[in-house]
């Protein structure tokens, strides 16, 4: 039983070993991760205008946030569409895919996630 999972030690062992010298070298490495250059806008040989590092825009986020759940949920309904099913069951899996959706879009609005108002 011991030699079945012997690889699988070995390979973990040597995980830990490849980690431990990549930290260690990280440790050591002269590169300083806040040092002036990297915290400068890199702006093609222009002086930048104002602070490189604004503040994100939260409709922006939202958007994008959206943008994946709908994506996601595209690439999880259409299999279905290929599924041999009767009439009422396909009816009753959008019914209530369609109300999961306006649920989720209600509690938005409810919650002002979606005022764009500025």
């Amino acid at each position: 039983m011991f030699m079945a999972s012997l690889p699988g030690l070995v390979i973990f062992l040597l995980s830990l070993v490849a980690l431990a010298i990549v930290l260690v070298a990280c440790m050591f490495s002269e590169k300083n991760i806040y040092s002036k250059q990297m915290l400068e806008a890199f702006e093609c040989g222009f002086s930048p205008i104002g602070h490189p590092h604004g503040p994100l825009s939260v409709q922006f986020l939202l958007v994008g946030i959206l943008f994946l759940i709908f994506d996601i949920e595209v690439i999880i309904i259409l299999p279905v569409l290929f599924l041999k099913v009767n009439f009422l069951q396909w009816v009753l899996f959008w019914t209530f895919y369609f109300m999961i959706m306006l649920w989720g879009l209600l509690v938005e609005v409810e919650f002002g996630t979606i005022s764009w108002g500025t």
